[in-house]
């Protein structure tokens, strides 16, 4: 039994860089984020999925990874926890950045949906649309 718990346990080092792979990964998609460019959001959900699915890859998913982690000796394991929760840290400001960069591209889409439409009062500069035919225009 105790070969099979040695099966999914990593060495320090290992378990180490796969954790900083993640917080590089998560803190690089920070950077991504704080830009603000909308046109990056596909490319940013998916650096965000693929991230989150190596977490998930981990053998046994995410609770075996936590498991892992508590069998390390006392100093190694509050190196990878406190890793794991930079990493935890670093995904919840990026999902309130994605939450934010993806309202705004709503309200441009709808912003923009409105300007163009045919009812539209104001015309696309934001000056009042000049109307099409007047009284005056026709002679009777």
């Amino acid at each position: 039994m105790l070969d099979t718990q040695r099966a999914t346990l990593k060495s320090f080092d290992e378990t180490r860089a796969f954790l900083m792979g993640i917080v590089d990964s998560f803190e690089g998609l920070h950077g991504l984020l704080e830009l603000s460019d909308i046109e990056n959001l596909p490319y940013a959900l998916r650096l965000a999925q693929n991230t989150l699915s190596r977490i998930y890859d981990y053998p046994n998913g995410p609770t075996q990874l936590k498991e892992d982690l508590e069998k390390y000796p006392e100093e190694q394991k509050k190196e990878l926890m406190s890793l794991l929760d930079i990493a935890l840290k670093s995904h919840q400001q990026n999902t309130v950045l994605i939450d934010h960069l993806m309202n705004r591209k709503a309200a441009e889409q709808a912003s923009s949906m409105a300007q163009n439409a045919s009812s539209a009062t104001y015309g696309r500069g934001g000056s009042v649309a000049e109307p099409r035919a007047t009284i005056l225009s026709h002679s009777a």
